[in-house]
């Protein structure tokens, strides 16, 4: 449950972002578009995000599938791999609102 907090947490701030930016909600426009795709929007308004910021994204919202969606295997994060998501994903909205 924390690894799908930590994506919801990047997933709101991404939002939060692109709003500041553009007074445009997407959360209101398109409620579902994901991480890639939230990064893809703000690059295409020449949001600049810091260098490495969507790899740590890309990273959180990796673990999160491998953790939740059912596979062959399913990736069961131990306490510490899940005490370290947390403060990555704590440091990429730091990152994103540091600006």
């Amino acid at each position: 449950s924390s690894i799908l907090l930590c994506e919801r947490i990047l997933e709101t701030a991404l939002h939060r972002k692109y709003f500041e930016v553009t007074q445009n909600d997407l959360l209101e426009k398109s409620p579902g578009i994901g991480l890639g795709n939230l990064i893809s929007k703000l690059k295409e308004k020449e949001i600049q995000l810091p260098p490495g910021l969507p790899n740590q994204i890309h990273l959180i919202n990796q673990v999160r599938i491998s953790s939740v969606h059912k596979k062959q295997e399913t990736f069961n994060p131990t306490k510490t791999q899940t005490e370290g998501l947390i403060l990555l994903t704590l440091d990429t909205v730091d990152q994103l609102f540091s600006k």
